[in-house]
């Protein structure tokens, strides 16, 4: 995966995190009544096969991504359960059609308590990003 990729996939992830609220640079995300933040981001790969290469960058696309709606109210943590990670065979896309592909599910908590305040499933393919 490209970097332009990876930015792809980090803004949709923050974009859903942060999806239905309201936001500005001076307040930051609206949660429910309350400005929040994105304070820190975990990823969690749910195997070896997946690269900490992979995970470290999409890590840092996502930091990247969140530093956008500001540093004030209700600290948020996402964390993103990477479950399969799948990069594009040259040959077999060719023959049988074939892309690059993330899938996992993220879920949104509150720092200071640690309650989990949502989570959804994300499947973003290199060629046509979305949300399933």
């Amino acid at each position: 995966m490209t970097l332009s990729q990876f930015s792809r996939i980090a803004v949709l992830l923050v974009a859903l995190a942060v999806g239905a609220c309201a936001s500005t640079k001076s307040i930051g995300v609206i949660t429910g009544n309350e400005p929040a933040y994105v304070a820190s981001i975990e990823i969690v790969p749910a195997d070896s096969a997946i690269s900490t290469e992979f995970a470290g960058r999409l890590h840092d696309a996502v930091i990247k991504a969140a530093a956008l709606y500001g540093d004030a109210g209700q600290a948020l943590t996402i964390k993103i359960d990477l479950e399969r990670v799948h990069y594009k065979n040259p040959l077999k896309a060719l023959v049988i059609g074939d892309n690059s592909l993330a899938k996992g599910h993220v879920s949104i908590i509150d720092q200071t308590s640690g309650q989990q305040l949502g989570t959804f499933k994300v499947e973003v393919d290199a060629e046509r990003p979305n949300a399933a």
